[in-house]
């Protein structure tokens, strides 16, 4: 038909067709995104900066291999592991975020009712894998079905320097009890051992193996109630006292995850309680060291061997609009080729949960590597004799053991440090929902915090004071965590005690002998912050624990420096 014979549309159909087109253009550009049609699937997956980087570039390079494959883009993000909590709360708040990410411990029970079911892909990953080991399974499966599945676990053995324990004529202790007694001698060689007394996760693994293996308990098999306030639990403070005192440095009570790694790496650290990233970045880096470094099964103690290893699995919000393709790239993670290509990238630091995954030769490949999958016949999900649950996971994520480990090995009686335990882990604790304000609120008592260099808190209603003011003898970034705060509130303690009764004055002492121990920073030295808090406090009383501490009617002037110190 020759264009000429064309129909010439009208003036009216002409602005009629080009309306409905502008119309249609605007409502894209509203939306912010192209016809549904001419979109590609986005899927978005919240992992850790993996101990062993060449871990994440296998998984991403799995990932783009996928997204060829299920014609869609796999995004995958990674983070610090110790801001994940923060960052898992603030997405279960507001419903947004990624669709899937990389679960810790006692997660799927925190976020049960947020988390999808995935009881279709357990079943069949499971089948294809010859069945899950009975702590993973624990881990990811909830009251109301499977919320996520589990992912890997991380051995977590004793590493130790050959060279120095050649030297001190030892070999690799077997019990918990040897390693003190090992400690005490290759201390005095210049060579201490090490165990985190901090906030880190790896604080929680040798917390809860020596607790178990001294037949300590911290919640009792209900999950519910708390078992932390024992004669066993008063024996593993004691053995973490004389540990601390006779065998480590005061570095400890500082430690991130990374601290030990570098304790061992140094050269000056002679025994761990670790996983084996620590020789994988010798080898990596081609460290002489590397030569020097073995490992040996997790020690044992009179109630036998336990392990808490860390087990990790994948979850996938509710919110998510990908919830299948989420499914579908799980599957293909757990798919035979990958998951050994996977565990060859992590050298052997990433263990399948699943049976038929275990027989990699890899761990038979490196002698120093053999005894690892042994690590699986004693290890428990954190919480044991408990199930796993949503208690769990708040006592790993405030710290709870941690502290008060922390606070004994600096002088807090047994006793209270077990009943400031004790107290931490009830159910009736208020709940942050894993941020900072959460963490700090409840195990503190406080009303307010404040990090180090923000602006201070104001004066409380009813105040003669104009406002808190600090005074820093140092650089209020020299201190290493996150927050430092008086252990004194005035909305907690009131603005005005009437009289200052003896009982109220009591109990500021004891808020003060109970707080959280020194930073490596602050230890030892003079205080590095202080705080003017209004407070009508009308006697002169210096607390047992901290020094120039001083009362007078208006403020109370409080040292930031030991004990303190919130690190």
């Amino acid at each position: 038909m020759n264009t000429t014979d064309r129909p010439v549309p009208t003036r009216r159909q002409f602005l009629s067709t080009t309306a409905g087109a502008a119309a249609g253009m605007a409502s894209w550009l509203a939306l912010g995104k192209a016809p549904a049609y001419a979109q590609k699937r986005e899927l978005t997956f919240l992992s850790w900066n993996h101990f062993v980087p060449a871990s994440d570039d296998e998984l991403r390079k799995q990932a783009e291999a996928f997204s060829k494959v299920a014609n869609c883009t796999v995004r995958v993000d990674t983070m610090a592991h110790l801001q994940m909590p923060a960052k898992v709360a603030a997405e279960a708040q507001s419903q947004s975020g990624h669709d899937m990410y990389r679960t810790a411990s006692a997660d799927p029970f925190l976020y049960e009712n947020l988390l999808a079911n995935m009881d279709d892909v357990v079943e069949k990953v499971g089948k294809q894998g010859g069945g899950w080991y009975n702590f993973a399974a624990e881990s990811s499966q909830t009251k109301s079905g499977w919320k996520s599945i589990p992912w890997f676990w991380v051995s977590f053995p004793g590493t130790y320097n050959m060279a120095h324990f050649k030297k001190a004529g030892l070999e690799p202790p077997k019990t918990w009890a040897e390693l003190l007694k090992d400690g005490r001698i290759l201390k005095k060689q210049g060579n201490p051992v090490g165990i985190a007394i901090s906030h880190c996760s790896d604080a929680h693994s040798t917390y809860w193996s020596v607790a178990w293996s001294f037949g300590a308990k911290v919640l009792e098999a209900d999950g519910k109630t708390p078992g932390i306030n024992s004669d066993k639990t008063a024996q593993v403070i004691e053995w973490y006292k004389e540990l601390y005192k006779d065998a480590m440095e005061p570095e400890v009570l500082s430690w991130d995850d990374a601290g030990n790694n570098r304790f061992i790496l140094s050269g000056k650290g002679s025994w761990i309680h670790n996983p084996i990233s620590p020789y994988n970045s010798a080898l990596a880096n081609k460290m002489p060291i590397a030569d020097d470094l073995n490992h040996h099964n997790s020690p044992a103690g009179p109630a036998g061997t336990h392990s808490a290893p860390p087990i990790l699995s994948l979850g996938i919000w509710k919110f998510s609009k990908n919830q299948e393709l989420a499914k579908e790239f799980i599957a293909y993670l757990f798919q035979k080729q990958n998951f050994d290509a996977w565990i060859v990238a992590s050298n052997a630091f990433n263990h399948p949960p699943l049976k038929n995954l275990a027989d990699h030769p890899i761990w038979a490949r490196n002698p120093k590597f053999a005894m690892l999958p042994k690590e699986a016949e004693y290890a428990h999900p954190r919480g044991w004799p408990a199930k796993p649950n949503e208690a769990v996971q708040r006592i790993d994520d405030n710290y709870v053991m941690a502290d008060m480990i922390a606070k004994a090995v600096n002088g807090l009686p047994a006793k209270r440090a077990m009943d400031w335990a004790q107290e931490g882990a009830g159910a009736d604790r208020p709940r942050g929902e894993g941020t900072a304000e959460g963490r700090v609120g409840w195990r503190s008592g406080l009303a307010f915090w404040r990090r180090p260099g923000s602006r201070a808190p104001a004066a409380s209603p009813g105040s003669t004071s104009g406002g808190s003011r600090t005074t820093s003898s140092a650089t209020a970034s020299s201190c290493r965590r996150s927050s430092c705060s008086p252990p004194w509130s005035p909305s907690r303690w009131g603005s005005d005690p009437a009289g200052a009764q003896e009982a109220e004055i009591a109990k500021i002492e004891d808020q003060s002998s109970r707080w959280s121990a020194p930073c490596s920073i602050h230890d030892g030295g003079p205080p590095q912050q202080t705080v003017e808090v209004p407070l009508r406090v009308y006697r002169r009383k210096a607390t047992p624990r901290t020094s120039k501490v001083r009362y007078w009617p208006t403020t109370v002037q409080i040292p930031l420096g030991p004990p303190n110190c919130f690190c």
